[in-house]
């Protein structure tokens, strides 16, 4: 298995694995990691390459009506490794009441328990590359432009982040790709599209 392009693959060519992920950003590639070694085949598809292009990059183009942002501003990234190749390095840890559900909200609640996923922090910090003797967590209110501190009128909302901060931000795609390339069981096809603005 390797890395292959995958528009050197044949038109109408049929692909078989066993497991096939979609996106090579931060949680396909994390999955795709979990499951090297082990006995399915793991297809890992990715729309972009190994590098920024703008015609793949074009697929993200939208017309935002909501709450404005800077001009040329580059909030994801569509190539391998995801939007996790511009992040700050800075993970959010959810709590209690994330999990809860609200009446006043459709479709609230998760279907797993909050101590569920607190089992699974450590092998994140791993994956991050968290140093967990010297990362530094710290509650901090939230932080607002002020044109969007208006949005919170309610003097009893304080919305609160929890913050883990590596020492410099973990670019998947480079921290994975030597990795998954040497894989037995897990091919990476990345795919740079030829015409996405005619999609």
């Amino acid at each position: 298995m390797s890395i292959s392009d995958a528009n050197k693959v044949p038109a109408n060519s049929i692909l078989k694995t066993e497991i096939c992920v979609a996106g090579a950003g931060a949680a396909g590639i994390t999955l795709a990691h979990e499951l090297n070694g082990s006995r399915q085949s793991v297809c890992l598809a990715e729309s972009g390459n190994h590098n920024p292009d703008e015609d793949a990059q074009s697929l993200y183009d939208i017309d935002v009506a909501g709450y404005p942002i800077r001009e040329n501003f580059m909030s994801r990234a569509r190539y391998f490794g995801g939007t996790c190749n511009l992040w700050a390095g800075r993970s959010v840890k959810l709590t209690e009441f994330d999990f809860e559900k609200r009446e006043w909200i459709p479709n609230s609640g998760w279907p797993i328990a909050y101590s569920e996923l607190q089992n699974y922090y450590g092998r994140a910090a791993e994956i991050l590359k968290l140093p967990l003797r010297r990362f530094r967590e710290q509650h901090t209110k939230a932080q607002f432009e002020p044109s969007g501190e208006s949005s919170f009128d309610n003097d009893a909302l304080k919305p609160n982040i929890s913050l883990i901060v590596g020492v410099k931000p973990l670019r998947f795609g480079a921290a994975y790709k030597s990795r998954l390339a040497r894989s037995r069981n897990v091919t990476v096809y990345p795919l740079m599209p030829t015409s996405p603005k005619s999609h």
